[in-house]
């Protein structure tokens, strides 16, 4: 998130910033605290994207940035945003329209020359999708090989508090493109330092005469700062550069500096940017307006609005005197205090001398479990055990080793997360009830891909339903009773925040007093401050509890033609699911050469062993137990390949036969050679890359032809490689099916499909693979495509074939060229 204008505020007030010096030289390390999307977004944007994504140069990249930021003495903790909370959900909404709705939509009206210039691709620009998993197992590996110097955190929630929170404790800086670092705050905190502020200088040997100095010094090579290309903004190092030679300069923006400057206590920080607008304030707020329109003039710069709401918070100005209907300043003011709230971060202070800064408990880096606002999350199931309706406890009721069980798995998967092993895309079903697919470059006019995936985020829904509990969506029959409590509000089936949530009782005095305006923040900072001010005990035995049913839905949001659709989608029981799989209710393992069965588990899927989960995942994804055989000798990422693309190729291949006589829908499935391309696009031989060293694997460096086609091809197997990578994570068995994404080239995939690289060489990718995608599906593949001009020399060639039968065998008989080249044959080749 990013308050509106500040970052063109900080760039016109330069008084507002210092400069620091970082040198390999120098003895002392300094931390810095990394956003992971403005670090993946900086880095994902210097490479080409429309052909699906670099993710083998990638790896360079983020190998290389690492690397000369530990030369110059640099401590790095990357932290990347958790589930989306709801507040945001309008942005993120507007967002996947202008990031990835437009640019598809541009890009499929704009003719083939005009959209493959570099200006083009460049303004229009999307995020390839596999870039989060890619980033995060290159920084697994290298947190492997620099143990101490490398940390990795994934936030509760909105990862702009956590990182400033865990800056605060550990005495650094930030580093992000976000200008809210420049407003959060906490003790220790060091100050925010733009991206695009950060300066590598690098030292060459360049021969030097005695004339370039007034005094003498010998002749020969010395060192002396380098001039382009060795020189580079931005956080990626000059190319051809050494780690002793290298030194960091970058600008510092702390909120001290800009409270000082604004005159205004560093405390109204937070209001100020809820007030001038971000990602949670800048919504609509009554009849279809923006709060900032509300206050703002229409003709405004946004830079303006900064002095605007810092000389009104000066002044102590009433924001009522703007021309505000009656019936909105209550909604206005919500969400002004919900939006600055997400800047709250609550005070640390540490139990003992001798208690660490850091992991307090193993379930987060920052917070005791009864502060964490990740464990509720997990814990729905257990919490649902342990109150009754008439407010006794269970534990007459609940076996100790089922309660043990839920405990454990929740744990589990709480350090899963911790360890990069559960996408945070995934804990939005935890969160609030609601997916969102991850989208690429696609046909506007065609069925969205992530259609395509639904049956798998259906399974891991019902899987995380099973172990930890989705949020509740209860259709509510209230009692009826003269007698309810006017001061306890009783929250069921909602969130784990409004689990907690606090009536603030409004005192009625004289006429002429109003409501308390300040109630909410009042409440939500009594909240934030002292987590046991509100109801967390049991409802109390005289309240009316309604009369409610647990139905598991979610809420998916996906594009439907060239808009942002949600969608309501019922998530059905574990139970059910397994039992369509499986009539007689049996579970094949995979245990090798065995053939041995499975009662379906009464207990959470999750406790069960490696093997029992493995065969729900293949039963997921439709396999059968031939499959199963033909997998063994696969190297993880090969077995996740394989199962993406034969559902891929599954899937349209039913979608056809639903319609035999829609041109359309056969046009839609691969050729035997686009699979082939497809395997051939990965780099199998650079797996081992495990040990952190920086991998000097060849990429392919061509720009092929960016056809409609291809485009769409890509698109469809990247979102199948991220759901199934998701199943796989949610049941567990990252260790045995992983992402191949980091060895995946687009350009190299398209190079195959346009000829570019030539035909596939047969020793690209190995038989077993080749077996393992296509077996029993022989079906699947459609005739390979002809253009008008091959269909029209085919029919000729034909047709002369039947009128001149002589005429067609002198013209196949072998050419002969001459020893000068070839002539025109020999530039050609044969035809």
């Amino acid at each position: 998130m990013g308050v509106q204008g500040l970052t063109t505020f900080l760039q016109e007030h330069r008084e507002l910033s210092e400069t620091v010096l970082l040198s390999s030289q120098a003895s002392d390390s300094v931390n810095f605290v990394v956003d992971g999307w403005s670090f993946i977004y900086e880095l994902v944007f210097s490479l080409p994207w429309v052909y699906g994504g670099e993710y083998l140069r990638l790896v360079q990249l983020i190998t290389s940035v690492v690397h000369a930021l530990l030369a110059v003495g640099v401590k790095l903790s990357f932290v990347f945003d958790g589930p989306s909370p709801e507040i945001k959900f309008r942005t993120l909404k507007t967002r996947m329209a202008k990031s990835h709705i437009g640019p598809s939509l541009l890009f499929f009206r704009t003719s083939q020359v005009s959209r493959s210039t570099p200006r083009f691709l460049n303004e229009s620009r999307i995020i390839p999708p596999l870039s989060y998993p890619v980033t995060i197992h290159t920084l697994l590996r290298l947190q492997s090989s620099h143990h101490g110097h490398i940390d990795i955190h994934f936030a509760d929630e909105e990862g702009d508090p956590y990182a400033v929170e865990l800056a605060g404790r550990l005495g650094a800086y930030v580093v992000a493109n976000d200008s809210d670092f420049a407003i959060l705050n906490t003790e220790g905190y060091r100050g925010f330092i733009p991206l695009q502020s950060m300066v590598w200088h690098a030292l060459v040997d360049e021969e030097i005469t005695h004339e370039e100095y007034d005094e003498w010094v010998p002749a020969g090579k010395r060192k002396r700062p380098a001039r382009n290309p060795n020189l580079g903004r931005g956080i990626i190092p000059p190319p051809n550069t050494t780690s002793c030679d290298l030194s960091l300069s970058f600008t510092v923006h702390s909120p001290e500096a800009l409270s000082s400057f604004l005159e205004i206590p560093i405390t109204l920080l937070p209001l100020l940017g809820a007030l001038a607008g971000n990602d949670f304030s800048n919504q609509s707020a009554g009849a279809g307006k923006q709060v900032q329109q509300l206050f703002f003039e229409q003709r405004m710069v946004s830079s303006a609005r900064i002095n605007r709401v810092s000389t009104t918070l000066r002044s102590i100005l009433s924001l009522a005197q703007k021309s505000i209907g009656s019936g909105e300043v209550e909604e206005i003011v919500e969400r002004v205090v919900d939006s600055t709230l997400q800047y709250a971060i609550p005070k640390y202070e540490p139990t003992s001398e001798s208690d660490s800064n850091l992991w307090p408990s193993p379930l987060c880096a920052l917070h005791q479990p009864d502060l964490c606002p990740m464990l509720p999350l997990f814990s729905r199931n257990i919490a649902a055990n342990e109150w009754t309706q008439d407010g006794t406890q269970e534990e007459d009721l609940v076996p100790s080793a089922e309660f043990v069980k839920l405990d454990a798995v929740r744990n589990t998967l709480m350090q899963a997360y911790r360890a990069g092993q559960l996408s945070p895309n995934i804990l939005n079903c935890l969160n609030s009830g609601s997916l969102w697919p991850r989208l690429f470059l696609e046909n506007p006019d065609a069925e969205t891909t992530a259609k395509m995936t639904r049956p798998i985020r259906m399974w891991y829904c019902a899987i995380l339903d099973d172990a930890v509990g989705l949020p509740e969506i209860v259709d509510e029959v209230m009692e009826e009773s003269e007698q309810i409590s006017d001061d306890l509000e009783v929250v069921s089936g909602k969130d784990d925040e409004a689990e907690e949530e606090l009536v603030d009782v409004v005192e009625s005095g004289s006429e002429d007093e109003g409501p308390d305006m300040l109630a909410p923040l009042k409440g939500a900072l009594r909240r934030l401050h002292d987590p046991n001010s509100g109801p967390t005990g049991p409802p109390s035995a005289d309240a009316t509890l309604p009369v409610s049913v647990k139905q598991s839905r979610v809420t998916e949001y996906y594009r439907r033609g060239t808009r942002v659709v949600d969608e309501t989608v019922q998530i059905p029981s574990l139970s059910e699911l397994l039992s369509e799989i499986s009539k007689s209710e049996l579970l094949h393992t995979s245990a090798p050469h065995t053939h041995h069965y499975v009662k379906i588990p009464s207990q959470p899927l999750l406790t069960r062993t490696p093997d029992v989960r493995l065969a729900v995942f293949y039963r997921a994804l439709s396999e059968s137990d031939d499959t199963l055989r033909k997998t063994k000798s696969l190297t993880p990422e090969q077995l996740l390949t394989a199962l993406a693309l034969r559902w891929l190729l599954r899937f349209l291949r039913d979608k056809a036969a639903e319609n035999p006589q829609s041109k359309e829908r056969q046009q839609e499935r691969w050729t035997e050679k686009e699979a082939r391309c497809l395997l051939a696009a990965f780099d199998w031989n650079v797996s081992g890359h495990a040990n952190g060293s920086d991998p000097s694997y060849e990429v392919y460096q061509g720009y092929p032809p960016i056809l409609n086609r291809n485009v769409q091809l890509t698109s469809q197997i990247l979102q199948c490689l991220d759901s199934v990578h998701q199943l796989a994570e949610v049941l567990l068995l990252s260790d045995r099916v992983s992402s191949p994404a980091h060895l995946f080239s687009g350009r190299r995939f398209h190079a195959y499909l346009t000829n570019d690289l030539g035909p596939v060489p047969v020793d690209t990718f190995s038989g077993e693979l080749w077996d393992a995608c296509v077996d029993g599906l022989d079906d699947v593949f459609v005739q390979e495509r002809m253009s008008r001009k091959e269909k029209k020399l085919q029919n000729h060639q034909s047709q002369n074939a039947v009128d001149n039968p002589s005429k067609t065998k002198q013209r196949n008989a072998p050419r002969k060229i001459n020893d000068r080249g070839g002539g025109f044959y020999g530039l050609l080749g044969d035809v």
